[in-house]
């Protein structure tokens, strides 16, 4: 198994617990790539 592969399964188990929310994912994902490209 990669390591990339083990990250989604772990991320994947975190969302079906509750631990962590898709909406809030998927604004951090948002302002990273905002982040990504100020910086250049």
């Amino acid at each position: 198994m990669s390591l990339e592969d083990a990250q989604k399964l772990i991320m994947t188990a975190r969302i079906q617990l509750g631990w962590v929310d898709i909406s809030e994912l998927e604004a951090e994902d948002a302002t990273d790539t905002d982040e990504d490209e100020t910086e250049e």
